[in-house]
């Protein structure tokens, strides 16, 4: 199965060894390190999701497949501060860089992913060798990020050359409500979509795709219609709603808000006006929406969704969950999970390989449990979809 063509073994090769003082071994053990990602390999994103697909739909419980969908949690760092007031870094901030020892001892997974993900709880741009990453990802893979747009200005040139696809959170249509919300300038931000779409033109290029989004709550949802005709000026590709998290952790205040209170399922019939005046302005405009989780808590409403194109396609006969066969998160302080919603990590790169991990004893036992329907490990009492989160 390893395909391995000599421009592809030269760039990871020079890779490896440019980065020899990060990494803090030997010779010798980086020796054994290309090893290992020689034999582990799997060769190309194409051949390593069909690899996938086939070991999904037949539910195998150890794969020779890698991840398809790979997640480099770049920085749990934010140039937001204050944070955001419906940000977790109220509650507690562990900032740090994802290593680059850390991104060595995986680095093999970029090129084998048909999705690269280039962010984790923190701000991506911030990270200093963010397109570092970005150009190890095979020619045909999605290379995404999501940010909050402030930064976007200072790297315009660099994101239209390697990235597919950019979220942006804005989470506002109004500058009175983005500075209550983000503490900044809601012209700045859209200041850089502009230069983003505009280089697009001027290269004649499609990519990236570009996203806003906006975390639906109480204090922001009648702007949902306001956001999609947003969302249609800056000429973005989609436009992107979701709900604020619902598990108990997320509770705090912070002045004037407080997130308990603030959950659009507390005045049901406001936001499901709110929600279909912006699907029906959106239907006008022709714009695309994504919409995580159910739309709508009262009421109904026939509107076609676009598909988050970030996800490579699915065989027919796949489990209940799937990312404990295609995903892998990788934390900036080395931790391995399939999913955000996992309670816990499945180990570390600081103590064990990735090989090891990827096919461990944890990680069978997630399988395992989630093809016989008794979820067990690090997902038992995760509170995600496949367990009935909407």
């Amino acid at each position: 199965m390893n395909v391995f063509t000599r421009e592809k073994t030269m760039k990871i090769r020079a890779f490896f060894f440019k980065n020899l003082s990060a990494l803090k071994k030997t010779k010798r053990k980086l020796k054994i390190l290309w090893q290992e990602y020689k034999s582990y390999n799997p060769g190309s994103a194409a051949a390593n999701l069909s690899v996938n697909n086939a070991e999904l739909a037949d539910r195998r419980i150890v794969l020779e497949s890698l991840p398809v969908v790979v997640n480099f949690g770049t920085t749990s760092r934010c140039n937001i501060n204050p944070p955001c007031v419906m940000c977790m870094r109220n509650k507690a901030s562990h900032e740090r860089d994802l290593p680059w020892r850390t991104l060595l001892r995986a680095g093999y997974l970029a090129d084998s992913a048909s999705t690269l993900i280039l962010h984790g709880v923190g701000e991506p741009l911030v990270y200093p060798r963010l397109f570092d990453i970005a150009k190890l990802a095979s020619h045909d893979a999605i290379t995404l990020f999501t940010t909050n747009g402030l930064l976007i200005t200072r790297y315009v040139k660099e994101i239209v050359e390697y990235i597919t696809k950019m979220s942006v959170s804005i989470d506002a249509a109004t500058p009175l409500t983005y500075k209550k919300l983000r503490h900044h300038d809601l012209d700045r931000i859209k200041d850089g979509i502009k230069q983003i779409v505009a280089m697009k033109k001027a290269k004649e290029q499609s990519t990236p795709v570009i996203d806003i989004s906006m975390c639906l709550m109480r204090s922001n949802v009648k702007e949902a219609v306001r956001f999609v005709e947003m969302g249609a000026e800056l000429q973005v590709d989609t436009v992107h709603f979701y709900h604020m998290n619902m598990e108990p952790e997320y509770d705090w205040q912070v002045g004037w808000f407080d997130y308990q209170k603030e959950h659009c399922n507390l005045a049901p019939g406001e936001h499901d006006e709110a929600v279909i005046e912006a699907l029906e302005r959106a239907k006008q405009l022709k714009m695309p929406v994504i919409f995580d989780g159910k739309p709508l808590f009262e009421r109904s409403y026939e509107f076609r969704f676009a598909d988050n194109p970030s996800e490579p396609p699915l065989p027919e006969n796949k489990p209940a969950c799937t990312m404990p066969w295609r995903n892998i998160q990788i934390n900036s302080d080395g931790t391995l999970m399939n999913c955000c919603y996992q309670r816990g990590g499945i180990g570390s790169l600081e103590e064990s390989t990735f090989a090891e991990l990827w096919n461990g004893n944890l990680q069978k036992e997630i399988r395992k449990g989630i093809v016989s329907g008794n979820f067990q490990g690090a997902c038992k009492n995760a509170l995600c979809p496949a367990q009935g989160r909407q």
